[in-house]
């Protein structure tokens, strides 16, 4: 066997294995997302307090194309993070005209990984018996990660059979003796 085809043959592989480990990755964020829906809100933090800062701010997500967006924020007396919540539609008066600073409520959250991020984690905002912010809103977020990780992940896989097969066929990949 030649050395271009050696290297042609290197590639293939390359890309297929690339395909394949792609199609995984993204099938384990579906698995992040789906773990993360239908929350038990006695699995996750709770907090009582007095608001000390409520009020919209933007959040820059991160990753290798940022996105600036507004969210919602809340900052309650002795909790060390600031909570927030990001709507798609950036729409938020209800939770603005429903919660004012000096406020007693509650909160439901999954702890963020730094105290100087806001944490988009607030799984649901209670004031008194009134419930301000649902869980089923923060259960749908986590659903659209996962159909999103799910249906590239599948799509991945299929491009890296269909690319090793195509390939193989065509005698790049195998040795065709």
């Amino acid at each position: 066997m030649s050395r271009a085809r050696d290297k042609k043959k290197d590639k293939y592989w390359a890309n297929s294995l690339l395909f394949f480990a792609a199609g995984l990755f993204f099938l384990f964020v579906g698995y992040i997302g789906y773990s993360t829906t239908n929350v038990d809100l006695n699995s996750v933090s709770k907090y009582s307090g007095i608001v000390q800062e409520k009020g919209l701010t933007k959040y820059t997500s991160e990753g290798s194309r940022p996105r600036t967006s507004t969210v919602f924020y809340i900052k309650l007396q002795g909790l060390n993070e600031v909570l927030a919540s990001f709507r798609k539609e950036q729409h938020y008066p209800d939770l603005l005209s429903s919660i004012s600073v000096g406020d007693y409520v509650q909160v439901y959250y999954n702890p963020g990984k730094s105290e100087d991020k806001l944490n988009l984690n607030l799984v649901q905002l209670e004031k008194g018996d009134k419930v301000i912010l649902d869980k089923s809103e923060y259960d749908e977020k986590q659903k659209s990660v996962m159909y999103i990780g799910l249906l590239a992940g599948l799509i991945m896989l299929a491009a890296s059979g269909y690319y090793f097969r195509k390939y193989r066929r065509i005698g790049v990949v195998t040795d065709t003796k």
